[in-house]
């Protein structure tokens, strides 16, 4: 008789012993319980040997979202500094001054194809002759003092891209450029923090509510060591708040046109309070921008307090005011005041003069939007890679592709196919159990690896409930289905998402 093999401690090292295999036409020899059959219950080590996989090997096809990217026909572009004095320490002012700027660059220089990153490096196809002498003046009022800015555009660099493909030492800046030129390529895609989004194709739900939920990507150029260009794109969803008046905006979240009805309605008041704080806004009678800090229970009509016109002491209300100074007569002064920003300035305004000026993110308290955010975002692999497909499409047309190639970059439509081989390790039956190997070994000091496991360094999981237990299980769960399946991940993070 052959001695048992010694696999070390063999208590509850093994899952799902026995049934498994006997289930995929393994050698019968063991009950569920993976109990020996010959001789009395549990007293015979029954047979020895290699219990064969529980399915054939077959070949697999991974879908990446990776998109290659060739050069074509274009051996340089051009990189240009924009100085600005004095320093803009506002990042919407300069985002704002940058498209003004954009369009006096593109009427100086028409014949060329210009692409900003909307702060202070400018990418051409083309060498812009004469750029010493550009010099442009904005003026804008700051804290109620006109300031002007003044502009002057230098040369930087000449960029070689077969050179500095070549070379790994450029590879951050040539990739810095190139992600600026394709993220800026498309004159329909808007950016919402690290979001593409484009205006044409992105709602996905929400057109008869306050919010919408768009759906865009994130991409990021790779330099492969070949070296070899990849665009990265995936998938991501936002809530956010269009262009509009803000009295509509209002009307939208409480379903009422008489906004009046406000100062009775503590619980309509506290939703329209908590849904439009933070939003950025603008005002109709002045060129400043603000956030909301929420409504007030005074109107135009009810709140008082003291002014200077023109040298001259005034006390009236709102309402006279706005006639007072700037000839507005208020359509609806028994309406409440808006507060905006900052608070301890205490400024009130009527609804009707105050505007969401550009589309923005929106994070609102309403549970309805993450509930439609998951619901838009949870779909099959298939699905996710069909959506990303029809995106790149979509956005990388041949208007956008045309701008592209004068860089020398063409995106191929269709996703990087990976093709591979499965193989599934052995199982070693022995007397009472089954050994199956992990991570390639069969017991942990082994200095034999039969196999090398598939690795993921890091994975990040999103957690939409409030249960930390939960996602804790969660998290357990799929480490112990990862390393079962011969997958070892080297990092698991967590991310709350309320």
């Amino acid at each position: 008789m052959s001695r048992r093999p010694n696999f070390g401690n063999q208590r509850g090292s093994n899952r799902g012993r026995g049934q498994p295999y006997a289930e995929r036409g393994g050698t019968g020899n063991y009950d569920n319980r993976g109990r020996g059959r010959a001789g009395s219950r549990g007293s015979s080590r029954g047979d020895s040997g290699i219990l064969p996989p529980p399915f054939v090997p077959g070949k697999t096809r991974v879908f990446t979202n990776y998109y290659s990217m060739s050069i074509e026909n274009v051996i340089s572009f051009y990189m240009y500094a924009v100085n600005v004095e004095p320093e803009i320490k506002m990042r919407n002012l300069e985002k704002e001054i940058n498209v003004e700027l954009m369009e006096q660059l593109v009427s100086k220089f028409p014949n060329s194809i210009l692409i900003s990153d909307t702060a202070r490096i400018l990418y051409s196809n083309a060498m812009l002759d004469d750029i010493s002498s550009f010099f442009w003046q904005v003026e804008r009022t700051l804290n109620r003092i006109p300031t002007t800015f003044s502009f002057s555009v230098t040369f930087v660099k000449k960029i070689n891209i077969n050179d500095m493909l070549s070379d790994p030492k450029n590879h951050a800046m040539l990739k810095a450029a190139f992600e600026t030129i394709v993220k800026n390529s498309n004159q329909d895609v808007i950016q919402i923090k690290s979001g593409s989004y484009n205006k044409k194709t992105a709602l996905v739900s929400g057109s008869n509510n306050f919010y919408e939920i768009w759906s865009g990507w994130r991409d990021r150029v790779i330099i492969s060591p070949k070296p070899e260009l990849l665009l990265n794109i995936d998938l991501t969803f936002t809530s956010i708040i269009n262009k509009c008046e803000l009295i509509d905006l209002i009307r939208k979240i409480v379903r009422f046109d008489d906004l009046s009805e406000l100062l009775s309605d503590k619980q309509s008041m506290a939703r329209v309070c908590g849904s439009i704080k933070g939003i950025e806004v603008k005002c109709k009678h002045v060129s400043i921008k603000k956030k909301i800090v929420g409504l007030i229970t005074k109107t135009a009509l009810t709140h008082h307090f003291d002014y200077n016109i023109a040298g001259k002491d005034y006390s009236s209300n709102v309402k006279d005011y706005f006639m007072q100074r700037y000839q507005r007569n208020l359509k609806y002064p028994q309406y409440p005041l808006v507060q905006i920003g900052p608070v301890d300035k205490n400024i009130y305004l009527p609804i009707e003069l105050v505007v969401v000026n550009r589309i923005q993110s929106y994070a609102g308290d309403d549970p309805e939007i993450m509930a439609t955010m998951i619901k838009f975002s949870s779909c099959s692999p298939k699905e996710r890679g069909q959506s990303t497909n029809n995106l790149v499409t979509d956005c990388f047309n041949d208007t956008t592709n045309r701008i592209l190639r004068d860089f020398g970059l063409q995106i191929n439509k269709g996703m990087i196919i990976i093709e591979g081989t499965n193989y599934i390790a052995p199982a070693i039956m022995y007397g009472n159990g089954v050994k199956n190997p992990e991570n390639g070994r069969f017991y942990p000091d082994s200095r034999s690896t039969y196999y090398s496991t598939s690795k993921v360094n890091r994975l990040f999981v999103c957690n939409f409930s409030s249960s930390n237990r939960e996602a804790h299980d969660f998290i357990n769960s799929l480490q112990d289905a990862a390393s079962s399946r011969g997958v070892s991940i080297t990092l698991l993070s967590m991310v709350q998402l309320d």
